[in-house]
């Protein structure tokens, strides 16, 4: 399983240096709700 990103409430630790520093994408949920519907409005998203 690969994982590209961490969905937390938590930035205060989990900043842009730590995303930098694990390669990963760090989001709150609300921001990857935001990134899925812009997604799916887009229509790129097909099911």
């Amino acid at each position: 399983m690969h994982v590209d990103r961490l969905l937390s409430l938590n930035t205060k630790d989990f900043t842009a240096e730590v995303s930098f520093q694990s390669g990963l994408i760090i989001q709150t949920p609300a921001e990857f709700i935001r990134e899925i519907r812009e997604i799916v409005e887009k229509g790129l998203l097909k099911i």
